[in-house]
């Protein structure tokens, strides 16, 4: 399989707390296409937590 790298063109914070960081970001792949991102960060020891259903 042959990796891709996308282009990111920038990012906006949603929200952001102690456990997590919520942002959109805009990227384009390699053929073009152009669309926006959810992204979720954690710090890494939170990681390890199971998430809750919802």
């Amino acid at each position: 399989m042959k990796r891709t790298q996308w282009k990111i063109h920038g990012e906006n914070l949603v929200d952001e707390n102690r456990h997590i960081r919520l942002s959109t970001v805009d990227v384009e792949l390699p053929d073009g296409v152009k669309f926006t991102q959810y992204v979720a960060r954690m710090p890494r020891c939170a990681r390890r937590v199971a998430p809750a259903c919802w």
